[in-house]
């Protein structure tokens, strides 16, 4: 492959604002794509002893691979 045909191949995202949650069980979190796109849960815990034990900061991660 040439210079002049080599892509770059990118990743976009979009993660929303983090919430803080305390889960009424511990599960797996969702994972699952949609065409190009990986939608997942995140979360993760929250080390502030102020918080109710098990807090954890949650938000949607959503990307997709472009060239």
């Amino acid at each position: 492959m040439s210079d002049s045909q080599a892509t770059t191949r990118r990743t976009i995202f979009f993660n929303s604002e983090p919430q803080l949650l305390v889960p009424r069980s511990v599960g797996t979190p969702h994972e699952s794509t949609i065409d190009c796109w990986s939608v997942r849960e995140v979360g993760e815990p929250v080390t502030d002893s102020t918080l109710p034990h098990g807090t954890v900061s949650y938000s949607i991660r959503i990307e997709a691979h472009v060239s």
